[in-house]
C-alpha cells in the first residue's frame, strides 16, 4: 500500500482575518473524502470516517486511492469560528512532493483568501 504522510506545521496569522480582541488560537479538522458512484452514474464525494483533529506538528497518513480527497479546515477555538480551508486530491498532494521520499515543506493557499 502506498500512502501520503502529512504534517500540519502552522497557519500564518497575517493571512487571516480575526475579529478585533479575539485571541488567535487555531486548530485543524481533517476530513478524508471518498469518490463514490451513485445509482445515477454520477460521482459524489462522501465522508465515511469521522473528522480527525491532529495537533500542530503531528503527522497523519492517507492511502493513495483514486478519487480520495483531503479537506483541511482551520478554525479558531474561542470563539469557534471558521477561518479557512484547503481541499485537494491525495494524488495531487503526492505529485507536489519529492519523488525520492524526502521531506518536503509546502505552503498552500487556503480559502477564503484576502
Amino acid at each position: 500500500m502506498v500512502f501520503l504522510r502529512v504534517r500540519l506545521l502552522q497557519v500564518d496569522k497575517e493571512d487571516l482575518e480575526t475579529p478585533t480582541g479575539t485571541m488567535f488560537d487555531p486548530y485543524c479538522a481533517v476530513n478524508v473524502l471518498e469518490s463514490v458512484k451513485t445509482a445515477t452514474g454520477t460521482t459524489q464525494l462522501v465522508q465515511r470516517k469521522k473528522s480527525v483533529y491532529p495537533e500542530w506538528n503531528k503527522c497523519f497518513d492517507s492511502h493513495l486511492y483514486d478519487g480520495r480527497q483531503i479537506q483541511i479546515i482551520v478554525k479558531n477555538k474561542r470563539p469557534d469560528l471558521f477561518m479557512c480551508e484547503y481541499q485537494a486530491t491525495v494524488k495531487k498532494l503526492a505529485e507536489l512532493c519529492d519523488k525520492n521520499g524526502e521531506v518536503l515543506t509546502l505552503w498552500v493557499s487556503m480559502l477564503p483568501e484576502r
